[in-house]
């Protein structure tokens, strides 16, 4: 894949190294509006320009949060235009000597000019082949870097640009081209200077309704002025329930897959976010370490399970705030404590649960019911639908397909036995309709109607597709 070619040029970077521009003036005791960024710091080539393995997320890529630059002080109208021509000078001198990365680091003479700022990378459509970064397809990605704050006037200085290029499935990074520091798993330097100093661990802990909640992260994971905001959203919330619904859709799709059906006994659905000083959010740095969410019940003697010899089964789920499906991160755990490493923190949904008194027999998608009667009454008038049995169902009550609902029932190699004094299944209407089917290796799937299996009324329709219609 050919190449997107930049030119990204650190003129400025090589003149402040060199010495030709007058020293910057004193920056501490001037306002946001006083102070402009007339430099930056030159990024790597092997951050600037990157190849990654396919499935590489965007928070894995090596995207810096902040950016060394030069700062100054905004003159006089008068002071400023020399300063614009000595500028001007100064870098048609240095074009014939481009900057290199070490020319641009600040030394401890002049690091009283120079200052950490915070960017974002934000990705640039019109270089990109994507108009979203996404690992699993390969092809060039272009990232601009804007400054997150408006604390500086972006004078003479040029934002970088990164350039990723994500490698087919099947291609691996040449090894003469991973960067020394990858090979030797190595913190970049671009990253042991923001973390430089930070001896302590991150510690932080909270107890909210009988939950105590602890966040652990390795030195440098996060920023000294980072906020822990946690708080428990309340059960009439929007939020509350879309999680209960699916969690509920995520326990039926595992029972489906084999797990033992259990039900939600209990749910707390917190939302926790890390800020800095200025209220920004903040991810883990995961070049830096680790950061692990921890929830432990505290209220142990009231369980409310039915059974007091039961143990508690408490599984994690994560949700993004306003949607609508949620994460495993744990497993089904006889345990008070659950754990979870943070890249990013969200919506967590944390579920007491219990042993289901009755197991489901019929899915749609993820959706599990404990009666094929319920799965068919749970289909909208006009809409096709497949019911998949999981399990043998004996129905209390004919299975009535009406009105315009169309029906695909997979048997799946279970049996479904018919009541006693009625027909298993029962299709009514002109626009109703029931394709019967069996996906089982096996194909030992049946309809067992003790008093008749399949009729059709009022110009019903009935399609043989698969399964057995037995008495």
């Amino acid at each position: 894949m050919k190449k997107i070619k930049k030119k990204l040029a650190w003129i400025m970077a090589a003149v402040i190294a060199a010495g030709t521009v007058p020293s910057l003036p004193s920056v501490w005791a001037k306002t946001a509006k006083d102070l402009e960024i007339v430099c930056f710091q030159e990024l790597p080539e092997e951050t600037l320009y990157q190849q990654v393995a396919y499935g590489t997320r965007k928070s894995s890529l090596d995207l810096p949060r902040y950016l060394y630059a030069g700062i100054r002080e905004i003159d006089e109208d008068t002071e400023n235009a020399d300063a614009a021509a000595n500028v001007t000078a100064t870098a048609s001198d240095a074009e014939s000597s481009p900057a290199t990365p070490s020319d641009a680091t600040p030394s401890e003479a002049d690091t009283g000019d120079w200052k950490r700022v915070r960017v974002r990378w934000v990705l640039n459509g019109s270089f990109s082949e994507q108009e979203e970064y996404d690992g699993e397809v390969p092809g060039i990605y272009v990232f601009d870097a804007e400054l997150a704050r408006d604390r500086y006037v972006l004078g003479d200085g040029e934002l970088p640009q990164i350039e990723v290029e994500v490698l087919e499935k099947e291609e691996k990074i040449p090894e003469e081209e991973v960067p020394e520091e990858v090979l030797e798993e190595e913190v970049p330097e671009s990253e042991a200077l923001e973390i430089e100093g930070e001896t302590e661990p991150f510690a932080w802990e909270t107890t909210i309704d009988g939950v105590e909640i602890t966040l652990a992260a390795d030195p440098g994971v996060f920023p000294d002025d980072v906020e822990v905001l946690a708080d428990r959203i309340a059960e009439n919330q929007e939020d509350s329930g879309n999680a209960r619904k699916a969690v509920q859709a995520a326990l039926a799709a595992s029972a489906a897959e084999g797990t033992p059906m259990v039900e939600i006994g209990e749910i707390w659905l917190f939302d926790i976010c890390v800020r800095d000083g200025d209220g920004e959010t903040v991810r883990p740095n995961q070049l830096a370490g680790s950061a692990v969410l921890t929830f432990t019940l505290t209220d142990i003697e009231n369980d409310d399970t039915d059974d007091a010899t039961e143990e508690t089964i408490l599984q994690l789920f994560s949700m993004e705030r306003g949607g609508s499906e949620v994460k495993a991160l744990s497993n089904q755990t006889f345990a008070h404590t659950v754990s979870t490493e943070a890249d990013s923190f969200s919506l967590y949904p944390l579920v007491k649960l219990r042993e289901a008194s009755v197991p489901y027999v019929a899915r749609i998608g993820d959706t599990g019911y404990q009666t094929v009667e319920a799965a068919v009454q749970s289909v909208a008038d006009g809409e096709q639908i497949t019911i998949e049995m999981t399990g043998d169902s004996e129905e209390s009550a004919p299975l009535v397909i009406d009105g315009s609902r169309q029906v695909i029932l997979d048997l799946a190699g279970y049996t479904l036995t018919g009541p006693e004094d009625a027909c298993a299944i029962i299709v009514e209407g002109p626009d109703a309709s029931l394709t019967l089917t069996d996906s089982s290796d096996e194909r030992t799937g049946i309809v067992n109607g003790r008093a008749g299996g399949i009729s059709t009324q009022d110009g019903g329709t009935f399609v043989m597709a698969g399964g057995a219609v037995g008495r």
